[in-house]
């Protein structure tokens, strides 16, 4: 709030104001960039003074499937060699038999996670086929990296 407020803002509660087609006035969406699976704003509709606190397309590199689906159209584009930096991705169910090759030819541990989800909830280690899920949704399963790179001893995002 204070840095709001040093900012020069003032906390309105309400909806948007309109002036004829264009939203205007400051636009603080709320819903996590996690959870979205397109733009909620209208930026189109926006006017030119008003306000936001993200960009557009920014779920896309916040939601582990769309970063991998982003990535990989990267890999095709520029080469491997160009994007050699995120562990292999398999998006269930779509790649599953892929992913079910994969470890059938190359034992390893595997690291299972929701796509849209945070700090580790609901991530799982595998190593067996039998411990795939079997349902619709989307979950991305990734190759672990026992020693990942950290940041000030720390992991971090993606």
């Amino acid at each position: 709030v204070k840095t709001i407020k040093a900012a020069g803002f003032n906390i309105v509660q309400g909806s948007l104001r309109n002036n004829e087609e264009s939203q205007v006035g400051a636009v603080w969406d709320c819903l996590p960039v996690t959870e979205k699976t397109k733009d909620e704003i209208n930026f189109h509709r926006l006017n030119y003074q008003s306000k936001i606190n993200q960009f557009p397309g920014l779920f896309i590199i916040g939601r582990k499937d769309q970063l991998w689906i982003s990535y990989k159209k990267m890999q095709e584009q520029f080469g491997g060699d160009n994007f050699d930096f995120l562990p292999l991705t398999y998006l269930l169910p779509r790649d599953k038999e892929e992913l079910v090759s994969d470890m059938t030819k190359n034992p390893r541990v595997w690291i299972m996670k929701p796509p849209n989800w945070f700090c580790g909830i609901g991530i799982t280690l595998i190593s067996k086929t039998d411990e795939l899920p079997d349902k619709k949704n989307v979950t991305c399963v990734q190759e672990y990296i026992d020693r990942p790179f950290l940041i000030k001893g720390l992991k971090f995002d993606q």
